[in-house]
């Protein structure tokens, strides 16, 4: 994956989170349902040091 960042004139830090569905946010699974049919991830933080 490639993201070119526009106009990040400080530092920072990102996380990417993601899922295997089209929900915007992680649902709790009801009982009895397979819970690998919806899988979501949080990344642990990347650091972002602006050149000066």
């Amino acid at each position: 994956m490639r993201h070119t960042l526009k106009a990040a004139g400080r530092d920072l830090y990102l996380r990417v989170r993601g899922s295997s569905t089209d929900e915007l946010e992680p649902q709790v699974d009801p009982a009895g349902e397979d819970p690998w049919s919806d899988l979501c991830f949080y990344s642990n933080p990347v650091f972002i040091q602006v050149a000066r």
